[in-house]
């Protein structure tokens, strides 16, 4: 049997759903049902299974999506994605980068989200304030540790010309 009778007699013979027959025809009706209900209200037959499509058959979101309009930008698509991995990195680590703060507050004064990232502070508190003091404190030990290579340094430096000048000069 070559390739195309086999793939001829799989689309004549095997079914493509699962489940029982009369489920499948059953979501039908009930899809084609929901699509006259929306047609009905003076939208088109392309529209109603569009919305539907879009809200899982859910009528009610449905007309609000033909309503209200898709107002889904590619924009915000990306702004939520954002705030996903944002919070995703918040909830399983607690370290975030500075980067990650600082765009999330410039996204926050450009569209008025500040809500969602104080509710997400208030919900990780402690990690929030750990993460930041932890920061902080690493940032002013290795500013101290500069600190005090330089002071050293200068030290040694400034002890080894005192230290020739005060030894006899070596004789010959």
């Amino acid at each position: 049997m070559d390739s195309d009778s086999a793939v001829k007699w799989l689309m004549l013979n095997a079914p493509f759903f699962v489940g029982h027959k009369h489920d499948y025809l059953d979501a039908m009706e009930d899809t084609e049902n929901l699509v006259n209900v929306v047609t009905a209200m003076g939208y088109t037959e392309q529209q109603a299974r569009f919305s539907l499509a879009k809200t899982k058959n859910n009528v009610e979101q449905a007309i609000q999506l033909l309503v209200e309009g898709n107002k889904d930008t590619n924009k915000q698509r990306r702004q939520r994605r954002r705030y996903k991995v944002l919070r995703h990195n918040l909830m399983g680590n607690p370290e975030v980068t500075n980067y990650a703060i600082a765009k999330l507050v410039q996204d926050q004064l450009n569209h008025n989200k500040g809500e969602e990232i104080r509710e997400l502070i208030n919900s990780r508190s402690v990690e929030f304030m750990e993460s930041l003091l932890d920061s902080s404190s690493s940032s002013a030990d290795e500013a101290e540790q500069g600190s005090s290579q330089e002071e050293s340094q200068e030290e040694s430096l400034s002890s080894s010309p005192s230290s020739a000048s005060s030894s006899p000069p070596p004789s010959n």
